[in-house]
């Protein structure tokens, strides 16, 4: 693990040395969660879903919701009437 020091800016700013922005391949943009407790913070980069992510938690969703609308008595053709007739107020 590499140990640099940086400095806070008045704007409370702080750069992330060269060496270590390069073993992340952090770049302009890059997000990153930030912690803080006691004295010390911690930033860690944050990683995009990847499309398989996305999907798995979309599919997880779907079972769920499909379970409440079951639970309700809403039927899959009551969820499509209503999504086609919203699709048709969009400009």
């Amino acid at each position: 693990m590499d140990v640099k020091t940086t400095v806070m800016s008045e704007k409370g700013q702080v750069v992330i040395p060269d060496l270590i922005r390069k073993k992340l391949n952090a770049t302009k943009g890059t997000m990153f969660a930030v912690l803080g407790e006691n004295d010390t913070i911690l930033l860690k980069k944050m990683q995009p879903p990847t499309k398989a992510e996305l999907l798995r938690g979309l599919k997880a969703l779907t079972r769920e919701v499909t379970g409440e609308l079951k639970k309700k008595g809403i039927t899959e053709e009551e969820v499509i009437r209503i999504a086609v007739a919203g699709r048709r107020k969009q400009p």
